[in-house]
């Protein structure tokens, strides 16, 4: 009697056998897979530790550019005394170190190629030239971080940034252009009563106190217990009172 244990076992070793065979007879391309696994393994390896290496290199480029900035204004200030006369001279050096550091962040930036730098270089030079108020050049890259990063969560900071430049610039209508698209494509922003407060101003800058009125109330209604509520709820005071009932200065 044929016992079922020897059977499976023959049928194992057949198998293994012809597995062997099959390996003598494609010796040299299971060589060739071989190696090529291991050269994509290794090349993958230096792609990962190149990749490391940009990324850091580009971080600690960056540190340094925030570094040095620290750096020449703290010796601005210790050079021209803190005083009101010298305001208008310590704001002017300022504002050109802040500009100086964004063409260094946009240098930085449009070498990198991964990474924190080369994804959010353009927004960061933009902040820069914002508070140094060249307003042109911080619409500029704040367009192109935009343009090239529209899903990022910093989109619509950028835009609504795009908008504060146009108000600084005096171009209400630009600004409030921005506002409203930015309460079009993100109703649920993070600062979205900053916004709305922001439109409303915007209208009143603009004469149309009826549109002013809306959005000082829609920030009252949806934000309620904020810091804009209360601006809004300043503004909706000052618009309902009659002229001859706002106190006249002293």
């Amino acid at each position: 009697m044929i016992n079922k244990l020897d059977i499976k076992r023959d049928a194992i070793e057949k198998f293994l056998m012809r597995v062997k065979d099959s390996i003598k007879k494609n010796k040299k391309a299971a060589i060739a897979v071989l190696s090529t696994v291991l050269v994509l393994c290794a090349a993958a390896a230096v792609c990962a530790v190149l990749y490391q290496k940009s990324v850091d290199d580009s971080l600690a480029e960056y540190a340094k550019i925030s570094d040095d900035f620290d750096d020449s204004v703290r010796k601005i200030s210790e050079d021209i005394p803190r005083t009101m006369e010298n305001y208008d001279l310590l704001n002017s050096k300022i504002n050109e170190l802040k500009a100086e550091t964004a063409a260094k962040i946009i240098k930085l930036k449009e070498k990198s190629k991964f990474g924190y730098i080369a994804r959010d270089g353009y927004y960061l030079a933009a902040g820069y030239y914002l508070e140094s108020e060249k307003n042109e050049e911080a619409i500029k890259y704040f367009e192109l971080f935009i343009k090239e990063n529209p899903e990022s969560e910093l989109a619509p900071l950028a835009l609504f940034s795009i908008g504060v430049c146009y108000e600084n610039s005096g171009n209400f209508d630009k600004a409030l252009e921005m506002y409203l698209s930015i309460e079009k494509k993100y109703p649920n922003g993070k600062f979205n009563a900053r916004n709305l407060y922001d439109i409303g101003r915007m209208y009143q800058k603009k004469g149309d106190l009826a549109k002013a009125k809306e959005y000082y109330e829609k920030v009252k209604v949806q934000h309620t217990n904020t810091l804009h509520s209360d601006y809004a709820t300043a503004r909706l005071m000052l618009l309902n009172t009659k002229p001859e009932e706002v106190p006249a200065k002293k």
